[in-house]
């Protein structure tokens, strides 16, 4: 049988291989949930502040619940307030922010978790933005919980590249559009402009420097 280092190597290239194609961050998820032992996980955008979240990726859940969380019950949720005392990096279960038994007393957990067949749920914040803040999260079944060292300990040595994947990703699309925003410009300028690389070859031209080049007489 693998062990836990082994079976992390298999899934640290996936997860950088989601960094630079988006698409396979539900296949990474869906990895991630069966070696946490969770039937779901979800990489999801949470405003404390106004208390309002977003799913970026989730794989496992019930379309039905995902909505009437994001609708309702993300403001009953207990845990959404302390998101903004967790440390980035840190792993954590619902006992971190309040024993179990208190949990089971909420209505979230009687209208949301429960008829899930869920009980704990192990997470983890991957970054923060003033009151936004990421978190890579994989519920534990009832049976299953509370949850196991093991599960937050597998969670743990995942974060550091679930983390760093997360930052690729949104550097490379914030340059993306960067570079998309600075071709537009520079097309829609009426002076012909040419972006001149480091051994003097044209990298980019405007309509109008195109234009200038097919009209010259030059051989």
């Amino acid at each position: 049988m693998r062990d836990d280092s082994e079976r992390v190597l298999e899934l640290v290239g996936d997860i950088y291989d989601a960094s630079l194609d988006p698409g396979l961050w539900v296949d990474v998820l869906r990895q991630i949930s069966e070696f946490v032992g969770g039937p779901s996980s979800a990489l999801f955008s949470t405003d404390v502040a106004r208390q309002v979240q977003r799913f970026n990726y989730i794989w496992g859940n019930d379309p039905e619940y995902s909505r009437l969380y994001m609708e309702k019950y993300v403001r009953l949720n207990p845990m959404v307030a302390s998101l903004m005392m967790m440390q980035v990096g840190e792993v954590w279960s619902v006992t971190r922010v309040m024993p179990m038994k208190q949990f089971h007393e909420t209505l979230f957990y009687k209208e949301w978790v429960r008829p899930q067949g869920q009980g704990d749920i192990v997470g983890s914040l991957i970054e923060r933005a003033g009151t936004v803040v990421t978190t890579l999260a994989t519920p534990i079944l009832e049976r299953d919980s509370p949850a196991s060292e093991q599960a937050k300990s597998r969670l743990g040595m995942l974060l550091p590249h679930v983390r760093r994947a997360v930052a690729i990703g949104d550097v490379i699309e914030m340059n993306r559009v960067e570079a998309d925003s600075l071709g537009d410009a520079v097309d829609a300028m009426s002076a012909a402009v040419f972006l001149v690389g480091r051994e003097s070859e044209v990298m980019r031209s405007n309509t109008s420097g195109r234009a200038l080049i097919e009209d010259c007489p030059c051989p």
